[in-house]
């Protein structure tokens, strides 16, 4: 069984409920606090979508990364989960382009490095803002 990389409570009912519940940590636990912070985002995420996104790849982009936010809300340490998915939009923020040309992507996932970041240090992130494309 999984355990919280904090307070070590049982992650049972997290599992089963695919988001994280206060029933698997210890009052005050700081990895849970964190958790539902990035579960908010998630929330944030999904209703920003249609708006600032204008094509096909960036709504199916913002709701893969929101799949990958509400996974790393669930790890037992979801600090470090979000930390990593943070990196991982750096590094694909940082590929190189085709023919000079930016990806459609780019400035979600730019946007969504500084939010997992934001988010690892246990700050609320601003909303996702980007240019119509």
């Amino acid at each position: 069984m999984l355990r919280c990389a904090r307070c070590r409570g049982s992650l049972f009912y997290t599992m089963a409920k695919g988001q994280p519940r206060q029933e698997d940590h210890e009052q005050g636990c700081d990895a849970f606090i964190k958790a539902i912070r990035i579960m908010r985002y998630v929330d944030e995420l999904k209703r920003s979508g249609p708006e600032s996104a204008e094509t096909w790849r960036r709504r199916r982009y913002l709701r893969l990364s929101a799949k990958e936010l509400s996974a790393a809300a669930r790890n037992p340490d979801p600090v470090a989960a979000v930390s990593a998915l943070g990196d991982s939009y750096e590094a694909e923020c940082q590929t190189p382009r085709k023919r000079g040309k930016v990806s459609p992507t780019a400035e979600l996932a730019e946007a969504l490095m500084r939010a997992c970041r934001q988010l690892a240090l246990g700050q609320d992130p601003g909303p996702i803002t980007v240019r119509p494309g």
